[in-house]
């Protein structure tokens, strides 16, 4: 009885936030946007300039690992499950409010180029993140980072031209005796040390760029520190991604604001 009560407990919750998502009197619909490209868009940054990005959330470790990038003064870009963001909506709320940015890496996390409803799975994690996006800066990240001309067809048809991305990275694409990626290190129990010097070595080697993590990986907090910490102190620069100002530029043609945080004002699309 009590696993029963939880559930229902569970269910009002979520149906409670899809309510919560329906257009309010003092929203406003969305203006027309060219949507997402069929290319990978990289933000280019000045050198000794990163944007880290975290992709795969929310997860139990979301909320130590954005109190830490708040209080070391780093702003970064989650790319949120809209699945798992319904199941916690006060984590993004947090994410918000402490100046990170909060966007869309589909529902359920399929491989776009062997799904038919890549626009189902952008618009119904849109749904669910659009509450906790700060001044309608909306960028996608494909699942995987692999899509093709289908499925940005179709999201671009379902009306979703807010959208900008499908946004790439620069650091963080596969573990090498000279690079990482945090995903590869867990699962070869590297220790976060180990990862962190390989995650430096890439973002030295190439000077800056957009590094990808992951908030589902167990020693996430652990592991940003050790390269946030060092590159501190040799005067790095860390930014949001919507500071790329090419990024910035394509933000601002589907009616966003970069460098907007916090606030309750966003648009609908539908």
């Amino acid at each position: 009885m009590k696993l029963v009560l939880q559930q229902l407990a569970s269910l009002l919750s979520i149906f409670g936030l899809l309510a919560s998502c329906t257009k309010s009197k003092d929203q406003k619909s969305c203006e027309s946007g060219p949507g997402l490209a069929d290319i990978p868009i990289h933000g280019h940054l000045p050198e000794k300039t990163l944007a880290l990005t975290f992709d795969d959330g929310p997860t139990p470790h979301t909320e130590e690992l954005a109190a830490y990038l708040h209080h070391a003064g780093v702003p970064s870009t989650f790319f949120v499950i809209g699945s798992k963001a319904l199941l916690q909506p006060k984590t993004l709320e947090i994410l918000r409010s402490q100046g990170h940015l909060v966007a869309n890496h589909t529902n359920s996390h399929p491989d776009l180029t062997k799904t038919g409803n890549a626009a189902q799975e952008v618009r119904r994690a849109d749904a669910a993140i659009s509450p906790y996006v700060s001044g309608n800066i909306f960028l996608f990240r494909a699942p995987y980072g692999q899509f093709n001309i289908n499925a940005i067809t179709s999201i671009n048809a379902a009306g979703l031209g807010k959208y900008y991305g499908p946004i790439h990275w620069d650091i963080g694409e596969d573990l090498t005796e000279t690079a990482a990626a945090d995903w590869a290190c867990i699962s070869k129990n590297i220790s976060a040390s180990a990862c962190a010097a390989l995650y430096l070595q890439e973002i030295k080697e190439k000077k800056g760029g957009v590094v990808l993590m992951h908030d589902s990986v167990s020693y996430i907090t652990e592991l940003v520190k050790l390269i946030v910490e060092p590159l501190k102190q040799e005067d790095w620069k860390f930014v949001r991604i919507d500071e790329s100002e090419t990024i910035a530029q394509e933000i601002r043609k589907r009616g966003g604001s970069p460098g907007a945080s916090g606030g309750t004002s966003y648009c609908y699309d539908y």
